[in-house]
């Protein structure tokens, strides 16, 4: 099957299952890691827009639930329902997803995208104060890193050509500074 083809194939399925994130977000991560969107578009982002009027920010959510949902999926029936759902746990390392997902179902909470949030929260705060004063990380700050690591994925992913190397290690090094700095003034 051709490019073309392919991405009509995606496009069908996506058209026919609006509401099921798994089936649209699995779609869409495949129409832009094959780059796909390129047959008429020059950005993933453009096509999202233009072709299903939705956001690029609910896009990547999308896809990036589909990715918990992947980890998950192997250790059992019970899965987050919906995109909501598993957004509180993008960001974590499969590892962390698997072992928050199961601490979360021992709770035996009902599973809503607010207990999942609550109870990650809950989590965080707890190992939080189990961290030498020294090693504690804000919400704010974590929250600014996972943003820089998914931009840096999608960067690498669709642009990552036209970045070298070393300007992308000079940029690094640019951050490291700023940081640094920061904590002289304190």
């Amino acid at each position: 099957m051709d490019s073309s083809q392919r991405l009509v194939a995606l496009e069908t399925l996506i058209s026919a299952n609006q509401p099921d994130f798994y089936v649209v977000g699995t779609s869409l991560s495949e129409i832009q890691e094959h780059l796909l969107y390129k047959i008429e578009y020059g950005s993933f982002e453009a096509y999202i827009e233009n072709q299903w009027d939705m956001s690029k920010t609910h896009a990547y959510r999308m896809i990036a639930a589909v990715k918990v949902i992947n980890c998950l999926s192997p250790i059992g029936d019970s899965v987050p329902n919906n995109e909501a759902q598993a957004r509180p746990l993008t960001g974590f390392s499969p590892t962390k997803i698997k072992t928050l997902w199961h601490l979360f179902l021992q709770s035996e909470q009902p599973i809503t995208a607010r207990n999942i949030r609550r109870f990650i929260f809950q989590q965080r705060k707890k190992n939080e104060s189990k961290m030498p004063s020294t090693e504690r990380i804000s919400e704010a700050y974590q929250q600014a890193v996972e943003n820089l690591l998914l931009q840096i994925d999608i960067n690498n992913k669709e642009h990552w050509k036209t970045t070298s190397l070393k300007t992308a290690l000079r940029w690094n090094k640019v951050c490291l500074n700023k940081i640094q700095e920061n904590s002289d003034d304190k």
